[in-house]
């Protein structure tokens, strides 16, 4: 009878010892899991570390390498007569004007080389158009007129000035044909050059399919259109490699 005793009082010792130990263990994981949650919630920067950046520059890089592109096609069409910092200077000039009065922007490069070949100075003596975008005084009034202002025509040697005049003239042709049953950048492109008036005049038997190739109007649009294919093809050219 007392063996039995003194095995069954050996079993409650090493039971509660058991025990004890699980309790232990237990203690020590949960410290280990609240432990590592702290310190994770303290450094929630690891993930953004990790990202990588790479996509990133090679976008800027591509950008860049329009801007440069562009630079150099406006430098080659003004026979160089540009230096680099003016057509620097033209080119954020554009784009700046083109995202204010949302047009794109290979159709006023592709003006401005029609236009005066991206040179400043430029005037034409007849009709004292005055530079890149070769403003003329009846456009120049108009401006004035609609927004309170009262630049004369030698301030548009200003590029900036210019271009600002310029985008709104052509934006505003879309104004004077609001009542027409279309409207493109065709039709804003030419009213542009050869006066709203001029244009309608020939408007109608042009959709009606006559073919005015041999119209100045017309010719005028194509050649801007081709100027603009050459701007837009370096875009198309840089984000095809991206």
């Amino acid at each position: 009878m007392k063996n039995n005793n003194d095995i069954l009082f050996v079993t409650a010792i090493l039971t509660e010892l058991l025990l004890t130990a699980i309790i232990v263990l237990c203690m020590v994981f949960n410290y280990r899991t609240v432990t590592n949650a702290n310190i994770n919630a303290e450094t929630p920067t690891t993930v953004v570390i990790e990202t990588s950046t790479e996509p990133i520059k090679e976008i800027v890089n591509y950008g860049d390498n329009i801007k440069q592109e562009t630079i150099s096609l406006i430098k080659k069409i003004s026979k160089h007569k540009c230096s680099n910092t003016e057509a620097l200077f033209i080119y954020e000039c554009i784009i700046d004007g083109c995202e204010k009065y949302d047009i794109p922007n290979k159709y006023v490069f592709g003006m401005g080389a029609q236009e005066s070949r991206f040179i400043s100075s430029a005037r034409n003596k007849r009709t004292k158009a005055t530079g890149i975008l070769q403003i003329c005084p009846d456009g120049l009034t108009d401006y004035n007129n609609w927004n309170g202002t009262n630049y004369e025509l030698d301030d548009m040697f200003d590029v900036k000035l210019n271009i600002e005049v310029g985008l709104w003239n052509l934006k505003q042709q879309a104004y004077y044909l609001r009542k027409e049953p279309r409207i493109s950048y065709s039709d804003c492109i030419i009213a542009y050059n050869t006066g709203i008036g001029h244009f309608k005049k020939y408007k109608d038997e042009w959709y009606k399919g006559w073919n005015p190739i041999d119209n100045t109007d017309y010719g005028y649009l194509t050649k801007v259109l081709n100027f603009s294919n050459q701007f837009s093809s370096i875009a198309e050219e840089v984000i095809w490699k991206n």
